[in-house]
């Protein structure tokens, strides 16, 4: 694990985590990174009075480069089964598990 906290895989894990409580089914990476990216920034989408990470013109640039972070957190939190990987017909989908709940 590196020392950067912000933008980390960690912190990325924590609102996954706090995420898929929310969701009523397992979601796909992209459902999963592209509300993750809503919630940073929720008052750009009109869904909150503020965004988490401030005012940030270059905020859409981070879209991209965000998946990864996400892709390696999912990663981390099913090695650590606090997440799991379902096959689907439409990808692999992720649901939290008992443990990712506590």
């Amino acid at each position: 694990m590196t020392n950067k906290l912000f933008n980390s895989a960690f912190e990325n894990s924590l609102r996954i985590l706090l995420l898929l409580t929310e969701f009523d089914s397992s979601q796909s990476l992209d459902k999963i990174y592209a509300s993750d990216f809503m919630v940073s920034y929720g008052a750009t989408f009109g869904v909150s009075e503020s965004d988490l990470n401030g005012d940030n013109q270059y905020k859409f640039s981070e879209f991209a480069s965000r998946r990864e972070i996400v892709r390696l957190a999912l990663k981390q939190l099913v090695l650590d089964g606090l997440v799991i990987p379902i096959n689907s017909a439409f990808g692999i989908l992720y649901a939290i598990t008992d443990a990712g709940r506590e």
